[in-house]
């Protein structure tokens, strides 16, 4: 018999060390994948629930305005940065940021709470013909602007990056019994 028959520890030790290597890795590889998973299904739930969100206060905003700086208060939108509120039906309207969510309140008080994951504090934004301001109604240009301007969004933005997670539409068009003067750059009434 000649020695070479079996395999001797160095060739065993060799081939578990090149096996330990494989496995570990594909168990690498596996690690970073589910990680890679995670982070679409978090960006993903984010991206879904920013999207309800939005609808949700599009929906609050739906058929109401126009909004005019000139307004008073009880006709009129009022809005700082962290809560606005409004006629709307037979109530008022309103909604709050609130660390990570968005409180909206219906024309019956009704508050429903919408949780923004992966958002810190929020705030909102108002989007005049003249300009963004934190605050609804803005301070009166100087002339030659108009004396006031119609509210034409309100953006849902992120407090700590200043980015815009979602807008909000308001009616810009007047009522249909307005008549826009191009000198005093307001609506006058028609006869009815």
């Amino acid at each position: 018999m000649s020695g070479q028959d079996g395999y001797v520890a160095a060739d065993a030790l060799a081939a578990l060390a090149i096996l330990g290597l494989a496995v570990s890795g594909l168990a690498a590889g596996l690690f970073t994948l589910g990680r890679g998973e995670l982070a679409t299904t978090n960006t993903v739930a984010r991206a879904v629930s920013l999207r309800s969100a939005a609808g949700e206060f599009a929906r609050l905003l739906r058929d109401e305005g126009p909004f005019r700086s000139d307004a008073s208060a009880a006709e009129g939108l009022l809005g700082t940065s962290g809560r606005l509120e409004f006629p709307c039906d037979a109530g008022r309207c309103a909604a709050r940021a609130e660390d990570g969510r968005l409180v909206l309140v219906d024309a019956l008080g009704v508050a429903r709470a919408i949780r923004l994951p992966g958002v810190g504090p929020v705030r909102f934004a108002y989007v005049g013909s003249q300009g963004s301001s934190d605050h609804w109604p803005p301070p009166a240009a100087p002339p030659p602007a108009p004396s006031w301007q119609p509210l034409q969004a309100i953006v849902v933005e992120d407090e700590a990056t200043g980015r815009a997670l979602f807008v909000g539409r308001v009616a810009v068009q007047q009522a249909f019994d307005c008549e826009f003067d191009t000198l005093t750059q307001d609506c006058r009434r028609t006869g009815s």
